[in-house]
């Protein structure tokens, strides 16, 4: 049982403002008051609201103002400065004659749209802002401050040595987004970047003319062509500009493999440009293969262009003048006394340029130290783009957040669930917690443009303040919302509500084409701008709830909140299921394992099972190759709960295995109570950013089962590298913080693993990159690390047949005894550790069969349960016949609980032999006592039952049972329909009584079965190998209606002031069911009523059902997901 530290309240700064880690942040936001309007642009230009359009809008004309930066990009390099919060943006206002602004006068404003540029190696290259089709503004009349521009006409100064600037490079682009080639249907994409028009021999040509005015004589057109294909043979492209041509060759897809998904290819190009404005682009496909395809991504085009103003307006920079450190003369022509010039090179600082118009040019100056951008405007006659009014905007403040532990971030409506969340963690972890939606983020951080970089700002900010003012480091970030790769919306197929995903700028190799939640986490100033730079680490812990609605967010929320107020208690917190992949020589067996004793270097505390399937038998038959023993096994430890799921091999988004072992469908079907962490390294399980819903939302979405959270790669990786992370993951989950504590969260272990992972050479790579963890990173799994199991044993030796008598105690940190412990121990017990071999399943020639060895205890000796009274305990067993004779190290582990505290205690120890034989003789040749049932102890031989039955086996005998598994054919056995391939090992399911090794229980879930009729046979030993067997005949009946055995309600009769139980036996426990409960009094009247997911315990108090003294009456439904139910009925009497 987890300890709960204090609530901690969340703390706001209230004034002022700071610098801190190298960027300064005010210290409230200009939206803390007044009143906003939010306007879009799309483009960068000029833009034009109306008198009449502000009054529209709410806003007094005279007093606006305009704030924001537009839409752009943000640099995701944080060495580099970047605007806070929203600037004053400058505008021209037009008054008209009367000089007062009123009904037909205007303002004019520089918008950035969302194509940015930079110049780099003689010319300017392009960004698309992945995030937005539009840049984002803000209006209003009382925040911020009203910055007019005006024309600043005035005698120039300058010198001598001015280097006369007439001439300006110019920069176009074409490029169309309408495919992501990772799937060309749209549903499963990944990468940021989409392609364009499609060339192939049925369309072998793309068209396009660029209308470019007064290109400098002399001078060449500059393209740069990005286009890519797919096809089995080389590709040739020819890029016509007017007369000139020249040609591209795109690699072929020749043992490229199966994740890439085309090959893409540069080409830049000189051309003559044609006679007038119009430069006519073409671009030509030659291809031998018919079934190859090319696509183009972009053309950009760089020119040099006179100084000619035309249509009243001119955009220019000047990147070819920056060299000669001299002061720079633009001359311009075409301009009048109304053009105005403004240097926008900075959004938060447009200022109007002193200018000076000499005859029929207008010049200005400017030092050259860097490329600047000017914009030349008449504002009363250019041509005007229109912002479109998206909405209100309403107050808020986040550049007041400080001393935050933890920040939820989500989209519009999801608010009550993350308040929901903040609040379990504060009252349950002491964790300040910070619930923002993500338009507020946009707001502060990207100008209102939707950009995931502005996750990372406000994440930073903190970061930065708390290393500055010595507050509170954040640790956590959730984010609570579905993710996609189509950030924009660009496809119809492209999911609503989510969150942004920051994804890689590949989009043609799979797993280059990477999603990863790990960017918001690099908060450093040097990190951010190369991926894969080794230098880069997780400076706090991100996990994401794939959620698409309300809805599914409160389902997914009460599900965490549930885990983590859970009183359940059970010997599953210590259980660990590692399982590994067949095939590739044994490399997911070695991976696994690899993790597996990891954990056992760490802890000895904790039972792991080695599901290694190579090491079973396969089944090979029409309908595929298949692991039914393996299967079964992790299909049982799963239904009765494990702390941790392991998994090493391969998958995909909706199953793991070739053998289809684990899939979305059946993982959708779960209904465990007990909720175990998935860590599955293997391909793309948790791709949450397609369309597709995968396996791993699945495990986490399934509010009756499933996991508590899974990670596992969005994509394509490597299995050298996975194991290496797997196993780094686990002894960081592991890792004690004092004697007993295990203090990581999964947040905590996670990035600490890819931190590690980050300087391990094997892993220096991208292949960390796609690993997310699809859960709330702050959740801490329920180790059962109050106290500690002592034990002591009368003897050094265990010998076969011998009785033997534990003894043990509850200590605590101290070692002292817990004298008020009383409760239950579990006890299992192991024979000696053995080397075990894989079989090389796939490899059918035995010459050439590569076995995988590995460690393991196979073979239980005894597994049962005692009694704890004043923290003291005992247990005798009596040693199987069957060990291995040899003598050796044996193990044994333990658990106990609290019946009242429900605090736990767990231990083990290895420091006792096995082998050998008692000189004893026992007299005894009948075998054990038999009775078996399915679903419930009421089920007679012969009945109905469901697809999915559960096996029960009672079994007695005075000599004890055996379940070592050492003697051939000695083991528990159960053998469905006679089949040799349905034979099954069920020695670890066996659990003696309490205080008893002389009887017990086998509980077995079989999987689905077909309709019809079967027949189930089961065989036990005793300690002294003597058998005995017994034959169970059932029918399965496909939908067959559940039944409800008995309604037990106590105490009955009730206080009006006490509590009501109400438990129900039914034949369908481990199906996912919903129960009513409806209690009428006698006049029929319905005067309480309970729904619940699930049949366990319903509780309530009686006075809720505002009754007198009396006799009511009560009607309990259980349904299943396909409508069938059953009722049962009873009396409840209420007393004084």
């Amino acid at each position: 049982m987890q300890k709960r530290g204090p609530v901690i309240l969340l703390c706001l700064l209230l004034c002022g403002s700071i610098a801190a880690g190298g960027h300064r942040y005010v210290r409230t936001s200009v939206l803390n008051t007044g009143k906003f309007v939010k306007i879009q642009v799309r483009e960068s230009g000029i833009y034009r609201i109306t008198y009449e359009a502000l009054r529209d809008m709410g806003i007094n004309p005279q007093q606006v103002r305009i704030l924001g930066y537009g839409g752009a990009m943000l640099n995701q390099d944080f060495s580099k400065s970047k605007i806070d919060d929203l600037p004053s943006v400058p505008f021209y206002m037009e008054k008209g004659s009367d000089g007062v602004f009123g009904a037909g006068d205007y303002i004019v404003f520089y918008g950035q749209g969302v194509t940015s540029w930079t110049y780099t190696g003689g010319r300017f290259s392009h960004t698309i802002n992945p995030y937005s089709e539009y840049g984002y503004y803000f209006v209003s009349d009382n925040a911020g401050e009203q910055r007019l521009l005006e024309r600043r006409e005035s005698v120039l100064q300058i010198d001598e040595d001015a280097q006369e600037i007439r001439t300006f490079t110019d920069r176009y682009v074409h490029e169309e987004e309408l495919v992501n080639l990772l799937d060309k249907t749209g549903r499963s994409g990944g990468g940021r970047e989409f392609y364009g028009e499609t060339l192939s021999q049925n369309s072998p040509s793309v068209r396009w003319t660029w209308n470019i005015p007064d290109i400098t004589e002399g001078t060449s057109l500059r393209a740069y062509l990005n286009m890519a294909a797919n096809s089995q043979q080389k590709v040739r492209i020819q890029v016509g500009i007017g007369e000139s041509t020249d040609n591209m060759t795109i690699s072929s897809m020749e043992n490229q493999g199966v994740t890439v998904y085309a090959m893409s290819q540069t080409k830049d190009s000189y051309f003559d440009p044609s006679e007038g404005e119009e430069q006519q682009v073409m671009l030509t496909y030659s291809n031998p293969t018919a079934a190859g395809m090319a696509y183009l991504n972009y053309m950009e085009l760089t020119v040099e262009r006179d100084l000619v103003m035309r249509d009243h307006y001119l955009s220019v920079r000047n990147a070819n003048y920056t060299e000669s450190g001299k002061q720079g003369l633009y001359k311009v022509k075409g301009c009048t006394k109304e053009t105005q010039v403004w240097n926008i090179s900075k959004l938060d600082s447009i200022y109007s340029v002193p200018c000076q118009t000499v005859g029929d040019e207008l010049w200005f100056i400017t030092d050259c130290a860097d490329i600047e951008e000017f914009v030349l405007v008449e504002p009363r006659q250019c041509a005007y783009m229109t912002p479109s009014v998206t909405g209100k905007a309403g107050n808020q403040d986040l550049h007041r957040l400080r001393d935050v532990d933890m920040v939820i971030i989500y989209p519009t409506g999801f608010h009550s669930a993350a308040n929901r969340l903040a609040q379990a963690h504060e009252c349950l972890d002491g964790l300040s917690v910070a619930c923002v939606q993500a338009e507020q983020i946009y707001n502060e951080f990207s100008s209102g443009t939707p950009d995931a970089t502005a996750y990372r700002w406000l994440m930073k900010m903190l970061y930065d303040r708390a290393q500055e003012e010595g507050g509170n480091m954040p640790k956590y970030l959730l984010l609570m919302g579905d993710g996609s790769f189509d950030n924009r919306k660009l496809l119809q197929t492209s999911p609503q509500n989510t969150l942004l995903t920051y994804q890689a700028r590949n989009s043609i190799s799979e797993p280059d084409a990477y999603a990863t939640d790990d960017y918001f986490c690099w908060l450093d100033d040097h990190e951010g701008s190369v991926d894969t730079d080794t230098r880069t680490t997780m400076d706090i812990s991100v996990g994401r709830l794939p959620v698409n609605s309300a809805e599914e967010a409160e389902q997914t929320v009460g599900k965490l909140i549930g885990y983590m107020e859970s009183n359940s208690v059970g010997n599953w917190k210590t259980q660990l299921c590692f399982l590994a992949d067949d095939g590739d020589a044994g490399t997911h067996t070695l991976g696994a394992d690899r993790a597996a004793e990891g954990v056992r270097q760490k802890t000895k505390d904790f039972v792991i099972h080695k599901i290694y399937t190579d090491a079973y038998q396969q089944i090979t038959n029409a309908t595929g190759e298949s692991y039914p023993i393996a299967q079964s096994k992790m299909q049982n430890l799963l239904q009765e709960g494990v702390l941790m799921f392991n998994y090493s091999g391969h998958g995909g988004y909706n199953s793991i295995t070739n053998e289809g072992l684990l899939d979305a469908k059946g993982i959708r079907e779960m209904s465990n109570t007990n909720l175990g962490f998935w860590l599955f390294s293997t391909c793309s399980f948790s791709h949450f950013d397609s369309f597709l819903r995968s396996a791993g939302e699945e495990a986490i979405l399934n509010t009756h089962g499933g996991a508590v959270g899974v990670f596992s790669a969005c994509r394509t990786v490597y299995a050298t590298q996975n194991s290496y992370l797997n196993q780094f993951v686990c002894e960081a989950l592991f890792t004690k913080s004092e004697q007993y504590r295990y203090e990581n969260t999964l947040g905590d272990a996670i990035r600490i693993a890819k931190n590690r992972a980050r300087g391990f050479k094997p892993t220096q790579d991208k292949n960390i990159l796609p690993y997310i963890l699809l859960g709330d990173p702050a959740i801490r799994l329920p180790f059962p690390d109050d106290y500690k199991v002592v034990t002591t044993l009368k003897t050094d030796t265990l010998r076969a047949l011998s009785t033997q008598r534990i003894e043990g105690y509850i200590a605590d940190i101290t070692g002292d005894t817990i004298r008020d412990f009383t409760g239950e121990v579990s006890l299992t017990m192991w024979d000696k550790q053995q080397r075990l071999l894989t079989n090389d399943n796939d490899q059918t020639d035995e010459s050439k069969k590569v076995r995988t060895a590995y460690m393991d205890f196979p073979n239980i000796l005894f597994k049962g349960n005692a009694t704890v009274e004043d923290g003291v305990f005992e247990m005798s067993f009596m040693v199987p016949k069957d060990i291995q004779y040899n003598y050796g190290n044996g193990r044994m582990a333990l658990y106990a609980y609290d019946r009242e505290t429900l605090e736990e205690a767990i231990g083990s120890r290895e420091d006792f032999a096995v082998g050998g034989s008692s000189s004893l003789t026992i007299e005894d040749t009948k075998g054990p006592e038999l009775h078996l049932y399915l679903n419930n102890a009421s089920f007679k031989n012969g009945g109905k039952t469901h697809e999915f039955p559960h096996f029960y086996a009672h079994i007695e005998d005075e000599n004890g049972i055996n379940t070592v598994g050492s003697g051939i054919g000695h083991d528990l056995m159960m053998v469905i329909d006679e089949d040799p391939q349905q034979t099954y090992t069920l020695n670890e399911y066996f659990t003696a009584e309490t205080g008893s090794y002389q009887a017990g229980m086998v509980s077995y879930k079989l999987s689905e079965m077909a309709e019809g009729h079967h027949n189930i046979r089961f065989r036990a030993w005793d300690l002294l190998n003597n058998s005995s067997s017994a034959t169970l005949q059932f029918e399965v009946v496909k939908g067959y209606a559940p039944q409800i055995f008995s309604v037990m309600t106590y105490p009955n009769p009730v206080s009006r002031h006490g509590t009501v139980h109400m438990a129900i036996e039914h034949d369908k426990p481990d199906m996912t069911l919903e129960t009513e409960v409806n209690v009428y009094d006698f006049s029929g009247r319905r005067i309480w009523s309970h729904k619940q997911s699930g049949t366990q315990d319903v509780e309530w108090q009686a006075g809720d059902m505002n009754t007198e003294c009396g006799v009511y009456f009560y009607n309990v439904i259980i349904r299943t997901t396909d409508g069938s139910y059953d009722r049962k009925t009873g009396k409840i009497i209420v007393i004084q």
